[in-house]
């Protein structure tokens, strides 16, 4: 009599698909990793681009400022040696000016001076006031009411200027006035086109102090 033998997978097979489903869960898991990471380097990526092109900015921005800053000086030096050549007849010829600084109602005017020939001597007479030379904050302002006595005097911007700033360093805010009549002489030449200007500063109190 023959047996038949009966063989039962489904022992095995339970464990087939239980590696599968853990290969799956794996498999998954590692392409989830592998996505994040991607992702992460995409934008790491991303920032050292976006630094970089910041870098290149700043780079070309410095290197405009470095050009427009030599381009001044090839300029300067180009003025400057006009002058020396023409140094001798540009001096003769310059309207020299002092501008006095006094301390007046709680504020700084200038009084812009011009010298006139009398009787074969030259005098320094009034040319006219500039008020308000603290007080004021738009500068440009201080620089149009000068602009306008100078073409008043019938000197035009390819006249030489040579101008003595005259003030006592001592008196309630000296120092303020001084530098906004630095300034104002800056616009004069450099925004008002007056290019052949040249200034001079005299500290009346150190005078008086050495005299004293």
């Amino acid at each position: 009599m023959k047996r038949e033998v009966i063989l039962d997978f489904t022992s095995l097979l339970d464990v087939i698909m239980l590696i599968l489903f853990f290969f799956v869960i794996f498999a998954t898991l590692d392409t989830n990793d592998a996505k994040s990471e991607a992702k992460a380097a995409q934008a790491e990526a991303e920032q050292q681009i976006a630094d970089a092109q910041a870098e290149w900015k700043t780079a070309d921005e410095a290197r405009e400022k470095a050009e427009a800053e030599l381009k001044k000086l090839e300029q300067d030096k180009a003025l400057a040696e006009s002058i020396i050549i023409n140094g001798a007849d540009d001096f003769k010829k310059a309207l020299r000016l002092k501008l006095m600084l006094t301390y007046e109602n709680d504020d700084w005017i200038i009084t812009v001076n011009c010298p006139k020939e009398e009787k074969g001597e030259i005098r320094y007479t009034e040319l006219g006031k500039i008020t308000n030379v603290r007080k004021r904050e738009d500068i440009s302002e201080i620089a149009e009411d000068f602009r306008k006595l100078i073409d008043e005097y019938g000197y035009s911007r390819e006249d030489a200027f040579l101008c003595d700033i005259m003030y006592y360093s001592d008196a309630p805010g000296s120092r303020l006035a001084k530098n906004n009549t630095d300034r104002m002489l800056s616009i004069f030449q450099n925004e008002f086109g007056y290019k052949y200007l040249f200034s001079s500063t005299t500290d009346l109190a150190d005078i008086a102090n050495t005299k004293g």
